[in-house]
């Protein structure tokens, strides 16, 4: 796996279900530590395939989420 700054990195892999809109799939995910990074998951082209339309022009089109109870 290639790193966002290039450099090869080798990372685990997991297979987890996620749940958006009312919908709820398996899709895997590869490990990496993200401490530093604005987003700790990217939900990628294959996890989101035949199932959700992104729009970039627009925010939180589920609904504002909860605040969240994970410390940063």
């Amino acid at each position: 796996m290639r790193t966002s700054n290039g450099n090869s990195e080798l990372r685990p892999v997991i297979e987890t279900e996620i749940s958006l809109g009312g919908q709820v799939w398996t899709v895997e995910f590869t490990l990496t530590r993200r401490n530093a990074m604005g987003f700790r998951i990217h939900l990628g082209r294959r996890a989101l395939r035949r199932r959700a339309v992104v729009d970039v022009s627009s925010s939180y089109r589920l609904g504002v989420p909860p605040p969240s109870d994970v410390e940063e």
